[in-house]
């Protein structure tokens, strides 16, 4: 029998999960079932969702609480923004504080399939292009705002991730990436100090020519 939270292994007359607290139902058919392929009947942990032993598909008619967040996120993001004044366009808008507060404010959750969907969503969620300043625009000024929240809510999911299920491949892909991302963001963020200083080295090499024709 597994837990059907954290999915790990346990007896099967365990009333609840050694590893993670959770009421194991062991009395309950129906949570039974729900831990065997429907195919060959083997058994398989909670979040997976192909059978290990035969490659049968497993469709869980659970709602994804992942699932659930980023319609919220859409739902906001096709809502109409309000008009700002052309003094305030650089300026983080009402819709942008509200993704990223709601990013903030999500609880991770504690299924194994719902953490490593999250951690998805967010890796794809990152653009590394808004944090070039030199070409900055409102829209990389807000983006850089989400960013930051699904940088951070990722981080707090991969530690979630590695304490419930320890490193394993799924996560390690994840994780790359996740770097490669962070890479990209890196070499954005170094073309502003380069800028600046070929823009600083020409305005002095104009000045020197300017007085050595004096």
């Amino acid at each position: 029998m597994y837990c059907k939270s954290c999915g790990k292994e346990l007896p099967d007359n365990a009333a609840f999960c050694i590893h993670c607290g959770t009421a194991t139902d062991s009395n309950n058919d129906k949570d039974q079932k729900s831990n065997k392929c429907p195919n060959c009947g083997g058994l398989l942990a909670s979040f997976e969702n192909k059978c290990k032993f035969c490659g049968h598909e497993i469709i869980s008619d659970i709602p994804s609480s992942v699932k659930e967040f980023e319609l919220k996120i859409v739902e906001i993001s096709n809502m109409p923004e309000k008009k700002q004044s052309i003094w305030r366009s650089g300026y983080v808008t009402e819709k942008t504080n509200k993704i990223a507060n709601l990013i903030k404010n999500y609880a991770i959750p504690n299924n194994p399939a719902d953490i490593m969907d999250f951690m998805i969503l967010a890796v794809s969620n990152i653009d590394p292009s808004a944090y070039d300043e030199i070409n900055n625009t409102p829209e990389k000024i807000n983006n850089r705002v989400t960013n930051d929240a699904w940088i951070s809510k990722y981080e707090q999911a991969l530690q979630k991730a590695l304490m419930i299920m320890g490193r394993n491949e799924n996560i390690d892909r994840i994780e790359a990436l996740f770097k490669e991302k962070q890479i990209k963001i890196k070499k954005e963020k170094r073309k502003t100090p380069i800028f600046l200083f070929i823009l600083f080295a020409g305005i002095i090499l104009i000045l020197a020519l300017m007085y050595s024709k004096i």
